[in-house]
């Protein structure tokens, strides 16, 4: 079976369109991560900052204890709330690139569908055979028309 040229540059086109769209996806996700984690990191800098002179500026070693139990909350709050936007940020990634893939499986398969059908009526004429008159008996059980 030959190929056109030009059906096989569209193909190549194609791959490469859907290379981009993947790699597009691929560094939005990687874009969304690094802005978490670098607000995170200027986040946790701060409050650390905060937290240390809220200590140091402790009289006595109740009021640095309480202040110790108060301030692991925030903390816990913070980490929470952090764990979550990355675990959002990875699935809008994911999905992206879910969608991507299924929309490349439906392409291929109506490819599929689309060359056993030009295959199939382009091999329809080599089917048609007949035998020979003296087997005419036995001739409708093998016209294949």
């Amino acid at each position: 079976m030959y190929q056109a040229p030009e059906q096989l540059m569209a193909w190549n086109k194609a791959y490469l369109e859907t290379a981009v769209r993947f790699a597009g996806i691929a560094l939005d996700g990687a874009e969304r991560m690094l802005e978490l984690q670098l607000k995170a990191a200027k986040n946790a800098f701060a409050d650390g900052v905060e937290q240390a002179k809220a200590l140091a500026a402790a009289k006595d070693p109740q009021e640095f204890a309480q202040l110790k139990n108060t301030l692991a909350q925030p903390n816990l709050e913070k980490a929470t709330s952090y764990v979550k936007s990355v675990y959002d940020a990875a699935a809008a990634t994911q999905s992206g690139i879910h969608k991507l893939i299924e929309e490349q499986v439906a392409e291929y398969n109506r490819n599929v569908v689309t060359g056993l059908d030009k295959m199939a009526k382009s091999a329809r004429p080599a089917l048609k055979w007949r035998l020979p008159r003296s087997s005419q008996r036995s001739r409708r059980s093998f016209d294949l028309r």
